[in-house]
């Protein structure tokens, strides 16, 4: 179990911080809202560490997003009520999108399984049929 957490880990570290430091750097161009990559990221996480990592990379996303992209830049205070209500929604989309990814791996996975065991149930039938 702990190391199945230390995983789950470093995959949402490893993928946000490399897509923070991206946001980051189109911060400088002057992107209006930079934290949107982190979306994206969110949803690799998903397909690579499954549930566990993406709700820490929800996590992330917020932490990263409020520090670095909400005004006062740099600080964990919010500038208005605006921004806290910007916070909350894009909270919310990135962890409803990651929960509709992670559901669709698991409902894929569990056809994929059904798949395989009607085959071999085919393969039983047809090589009894053929003796």
């Amino acid at each position: 179990m702990k190391l199945e957490l230390r995983f789950h880990l470093c995959v949402a570290i490893a993928i946000m911080g490399f897509t923070t430091i991206a946001a980051l750097e189109l911060a400088t161009f002057g992107i209006e809202a930079p934290y949107l990559i982190l979306l994206p990221a969110a949803m690799v996480t998903v397909a690579i560490g499954g549930g566990l990592s993406a709700a820490l990379a929800v996590l992330i996303a917020a932490i990263v997003t409020w520090f670095y992209f909400l005004p006062p830049y740099g600080s964990f205070q919010l500038a208005s009520g605006r921004y806290g209500i910007t916070l909350l929604l894009y909270v919310g989309v990135v962890a409803l999108v990651c929960r509709i990814l992670f559901v669709q791996r698991r409902n894929f996975a569990e056809v994929a399984e059904e798949n395989m065991a009607l085959r071999l149930k085919m393969r039983k039938l047809t090589r009894g049929a053929s003796l």
